[in-house]
């Protein structure tokens, strides 16, 4: 939790400073907070890719909310990286290790410069990582557990959080179903694992409907022509 406080003093201190906090997810949520709509996402930041918009969407309610002088809305990401900690501590405590040891590997982990540093620099690899890991913990755990058959809740969970990763980045959706897709060929492949249609149906069901979802929302918002020459009058707006 200490790394958890550090990384948002460090986090909302630099602001937006890095290429992709800038021009893809921090201008992108403020001109949806400044427009109210979502249909002006490619007018401020870079347009080069049909970005999904959790992230934009979390920056622009903050800045809704709070109407913030200092960027708080930077705290999305640190808070990310902890609930991530939390998860990877909680699954290895789960595991029958000591406290002592999954708290220490724990730290480990959050210790690592490259993911203490992506929870500081409004990069949306952290949340995707969550959302990712979340949902593999989830699906391992229902399927090692002796009543499969009552771990529907949990399945549909662990779909949600795969339909989280796709929502964050545009790589989320292929990662979300190679890795499930990949566990679901692995389980079917065991004896002591009784997966069936209704199970699988669970799991991927949040997938398919968010894929309905996204390639609707993104034919109507994303109409421009692609391009990144918007980083600039971005820029100079926010400077105002």
């Amino acid at each position: 939790m200490g790394l958890g406080f550090l990384s948002v003093l460090i986090s909302v201190g630099k602001g937006y400073h890095v290429t992709d906090g800038i021009q893809l997810w921090g201008v992108k949520g403020f001109r949806i907070a400044y427009s109210g709509s979502l249909a002006t996402v490619t007018q401020w930041g870079t347009n080069t890719a049909q970005y999904p918009l959790n992230v934009p969407i979390m920056i622009a309610s903050l800045q809704v909310m709070f109407d913030e002088i200092l960027p708080a809305s930077k705290m999305i990401f640190s808070g990310f990286y902890t609930a991530l900690m939390l998860v990877v501590y909680s699954t290895l405590v789960r595991s029958n290790l000591r406290r002592s040891t999954a708290g220490l590997a724990t730290l480990l982990l959050a210790t690592v410069p490259f993911v203490f540093r992506h929870s500081t620099i409004g990069y949306a690899n952290m949340a995707l990582s969550y959302y990712v890991v979340s949902a593999v913990i989830l699906l391992a755990g229902s399927l090692k557990s002796p009543e499969l058959g009552e771990s529907d809740g949990t399945l549909l969970l662990s779909g949600l959080f795969f339909a989280g990763a796709a929502w964050t980045r545009p790589e989320g959706l292929l990662i979300s179903l190679f890795v499930s897709g990949l566990i679901l060929i692995v389980a079917s492949l065991k004896r002591d694992i009784h997966l069936s249609l209704r199970h699988t149906i669970l799991l991927l069901m949040p997938i398919g409907v968010y894929t309905v979802f996204w390639l609707f929302l993104k034919g109507v918002i994303y109409t421009q022509q692609f391009g990144s020459d918007l980083v600039t009058p971005a820029l100079a707006q926010l400077s105002h």
